[in-house]
């Protein structure tokens, strides 16, 4: 709760006029009860009083006074609730905003250890679906907490001055009612929070199953993949209705207490009108406010699951923004400087859960150069390029460019001056163009097409309908895996980078894709330093100027191809520097 109330005072505008028509929507209708015993006692014969005060004795007076009283509630009860509701909607819309705001921030900007903690599924599910939620606990509930404070203790002040006796009994309720529904609450939070934790690993697992559905249908395992969701569904269903099962204890306990507390009132208040003790009105006008003390303990028991959800989601959107992140970025930093592109690696060591990565790599990449580094699966290659790009930092070692500390210059500038294509690369739901002006919103449409023609990809630019407007994604062009690489590969030089690293851009290219990656990299390699991991180097070692082995935590350099040969001879594996040595 204190996260929330933190959130909200963040619009302090917005939450003291939800705030204000909160009250009026409350206490105005709150007026009824003793307007209706005045009435009753006046048109009776009893004599008409507001709590003793002002007595008057012509029926007809009373009535035109309590009629009148009863229209203007009306009225203004109308302006409240619909000034109330639009109030509570903004601040709530608001509220969702500011927190998806958050989310995808700190999403965005995390390091790699807050996305593999929690997963691309549950981190979806707290974007989208807890933060809905948030908004139904922002209208439903703390604006239901903040209006039953009033509607406690109004109708309490009222009963005390109508009937001292009707008072007490009545509100002798409220603690057993207070400890019940404390207790059921503290049993419906906890099954609220397996069934959101179940919730969160069916949606991961149809989004896997969505990611994979090639490999699913190929590999004839839809029915294992349709019988794990199924299993998984129906966990989500029984954890569910555990929820639902404390919630009605606590619906039916709420509506007992206080349905025996009324009609202990009306008892009592009967017997004093028989004995001549209060007037028929008195007894109306308590038994009224009785019934309003006892509607927020009944009112709670409608929304406890909307509540629970709401604080479950809250404290899982918390848990999200509040996890530290590997990589800090320290603003007051210098920018990275870049005057040639010289890469220098010294005594790296890289370690994820427990399991050592790299260990004490050194390695020293020329300027405006093209490097190819192999090595077996699982040797650090991919890594290597993360550390690079500081999604992560190293163990224990420096990672250098022209002699700057990645970790002493300001990440913003790291990242304008080093690209990254990633394996698989992707082509997001837009325009060619708005993919190319990812990480430079501001390039000119001369510069996108200096960076196609540049990554080789003019042909592809003429072959599409609508040139840069070309819808991509979903429902519009698609690319091949050639296609995607060269869009990727000009999307990194839109930004203009000195480094520019490749993670193996070859993997999924046929033979005359291959030979045109070639030529694109041959002929940025003059211009900046470029670093291509390749599992096959293949027909990329005719451009290389170097080739960097990277295999048990050490790196060596293997032989470049001699002119002439019709297959380049593989690059030797064997060939070890141990560990802590420098580079070849």
């Amino acid at each position: 709760m204190r996260f929330v109330v933190r959130l909200l005072l963040r619009q302090r505008t917005a939450l003291v006029t939800a705030l204000l028509w909160s009250a009026a929507f409350v206490l105005v209708p709150m007026q009824v009860p003793l307007l209706t015993g005045y009435l009753v006692s006046g048109v009776t014969g009893q004599g008409a009083t507001f709590f003793g005060l002002v007595p008057v004795a012509d029926p007809t007076t009373v009535l035109t006074v309590a009629v009148v009283g009863l229209v203007l509630s009306a009225g203004a009860y109308a302006v409240a609730a619909y000034a109330n509701t639009a109030s509570v909607s903004e601040l709530s819309r608001r509220t969702v905003a500011t927190l998806r705001k958050a989310l995808v921030h700190r999403l965005d900007t995390a390091s790699g250890e807050v996305h593999e903690r929690f997963g691309s599924g549950e981190l979806l599910n707290r974007v989208l679906v807890d933060t809905q939620a948030t908004r139904e606990f922002v209208e439903t509930v703390f604006f239901t907490t903040v209006q039953n404070v009033l509607r406690v203790a109004y109708p309490v002040v009222v009963l005390f001055l109508i009937s001292p006796t009707i008072a007490l009994v009545a509100a002798a309720f409220l603690p057993v009612q207070y400890l019940l529904t404390r207790h059921l609450q503290h049993r419906l939070r906890s099954a609220t929070r397996v069934a959101r934790a179940t919730q969160g690993r069916l949606t991961a697992s149809v989004k896997e199953n969505l990611d994979g559905i090639e490999a699913i249908q190929t590999s004839n395992a839809e029915g294992p993949a349709i019988r794990k969701l199924w299993a998984e569904s129906d966990q989500l269903a029984t954890d569910q209705v555990a929820a639902k099962v404390y919630g009605g204890l606590l619906s039916g306990s709420t509506w007992g207490l206080t349905s025996l507390g009324l009609a202990l009132a009306w008892g009592i208040g009967g017997n004093a009108v028989l004995h001549g003790a209060m007037t028929l009105g008195a007894l109306v006008a308590a038994t009224g406010y009785v019934v309003l003390l006892y509607t927020p303990m009944q009112r709670f028991t409608s929304v406890a699951n909307i509540y629970q959800k709401g604080v479950v989601a809250f404290e899982r959107i918390q848990e999200v923004l509040e996890t530290p992140s590997a990589i800090v970025d320290d603003p007051k930093a210098p920018a990275l400087r870049v005057d040639e592109g010289r890469v220098t690696l010294r005594d790296v060591s890289f370690a994820y859960s427990g399991h050592n990565v790299l260990e004490n790599v050194s390695l020293e990449v020329p300027p405006r150069s093209l490097t190819i580094l192999v090595g077996r699966n699982g040797s650090g290659k991919s890594t290597l390029l993360k550390l690079l790009t500081r999604l992560h930092d190293p163990t224990s070692g420096t990672v250098a460019i022209d002699g700057q500390d990645l970790r002493t210059v300001r990440l913003a500038s790291l990242r304008a001056r080093v690209a990254l294509v990633p394996q698989r690369p992707t082509i997001f739901s837009g325009t060619l163009a708005e993919n190319l002006r990812l990480g430079r919103p501001g390039a000119t449409d001369l510069e996108l097409v200096a960076a196609l023609r540049e990554a080789g990809a003019l042909d592809l630019l003429r072959q599409l309908p609508n040139g840069l407007a070309t819808a991509l994604g979903p429902g519009h062009r698609s690319l091949s895996g050639g296609e995607a690489q060269r869009v990727a590969i000009a999307r990194a030089l839109v930004r203009e980078p000195s480094v520019l690293l490749l993670d193996e851009p070859n993997s999924a290219l046929d033979h005359e894709s291959e030979s045109a990656l070639v030529g694109t990299l041959a002929a940025l390699k003059g211009r900046r330093t470029v670093i291509v991991i390749a599992h096959h180097a293949g027909a990329l070692l005719g451009a290389a100027d170097r080739i960097v082995v990277l295999d048990g935590g050490a790196v060596s350099e293997a032989p470049l191809p001699r002119p002439g040969r019709t297959r380049p001879r593989p690059a030797p594996t064997h060939a070890i520097v141990r560990p802590g040595a420098g580079p070849s």
